[in-house]
């Protein structure tokens, strides 16, 4: 008799074929004991490379190219497993990844367990990456629910401008139901991707997810403070806490040019942003 598929891996994608063959690699090349179904939604315009849609363990779904969050909705309708394991494209998961979340399950009553998410050295002017060195419960970069909770929920809000806050927002909507466990074990290497100024900079309109945020969520505001100016407030204390621990800074016009490009056109757009739109109105 065929075991019963026990974890449902969901992989959204959107244009990077060379890092889904690696992540998907990565996975099907580990031995796992539980029965696992491994679901790529295509989120992107570029086709699944045939090395991954054509192996027996993947089933690839069609996203509706509206991000991230609505492409994961996509995977957890289509999962028929009882537990959603998430991860990106552009992460390597490693050996007894999902054998991990899988048994932390088992053992507990949690409703969500989250991984530990890696990344190797890089330099933070020049590249960005995730990592969580079991501090945080909701990157969905590595992190499990369970199917049915999931669902009674509407899985992920995909009214979020943009692809950020929204699983913070996930994980504050679950812990109402109970605990989000850690296994630092079961383990995922998050690579860091190098970025340009401008896109350093455009990250300051982010601070749109965060309001939503904090106004679906006022316990995540820090304090009493305002929805409206604590993104902005948290950014520029941000950029003032990488000045004083980069030494280097003081030491290589080079890099200095770059810090003070990133944090003043990253500042001035926020606060652009901040003066320009206003939260929106939490529901009563």
């Amino acid at each position: 008799m065929t075991r019963d598929i026990e974890v449902s891996v969901v992989v959204p994608t959107c244009n990077r074929p060379g890092e889904l063959e690696r992540c998907v690699n990565a996975i099907v090349g580990a031995h796992t004991s539980a029965v696992y179904e491994l679901l790529v939604v295509n989120d992107g315009h570029t086709e699944i490379p045939p090395s991954v849609a054509g192996l027996s363990s993947v089933r690839v779904l069609v996203g509706a190219r509206r991000g991230p969050a609505a492409a994961r909705n996509v995977g957890i309708a289509a999962a028929h497993a009882p537990l959603v394991l998430f991860t990106d494209d552009d992460t390597i998961p490693q050996p007894g990844w999902i054998d991990a979340i899988h048994a932390a399950f088992t053992n507990s009553q949690a409703v969500g367990v989250a991984g530990q998410v890696d990344c190797p050295p890089h330099d933070s002017l020049f590249a960005r990456a995730v990592s969580s060195r079991g501090a945080i419960g909701y990157l969905t970069c590595n992190i499990a629910y369970r199917t049915a909770d999931l669902r009674a929920i509407g899985g992920f809000d995909e009214s979020f401008p943009f692809a950020h806050g929204e699983d913070r927002d996930l994980h504050a909507r679950m812990v109402t139901n109970g605990t989000v466990a850690i296994e630092p074990t079961a383990l995922v290497i998050h690579p860091a991707h190098p970025f340009t100024i401008g896109q350093g900079v455009a990250r300051a309109r982010l601070l749109q997810s965060d309001w939503l945020l904090y106004t679906k969520h006022p316990q995540l505001l820090p304090g009493r403070r305002s929805v409206r100016w604590t993104p902005i407030a948290g950014m520029a204390l941000a950029w003032k806490q990488r000045f004083a621990r980069d030494p280097k800074l003081r030491r290589s016009p080079r890099r200095l040019a770059r810090f003070v490009s990133l944090a003043s056109g990253q500042l001035a757009l926020a606060l652009w942003i901040t003066l320009r739109h206003r939260p929106p109105v939490a529901p009563r």
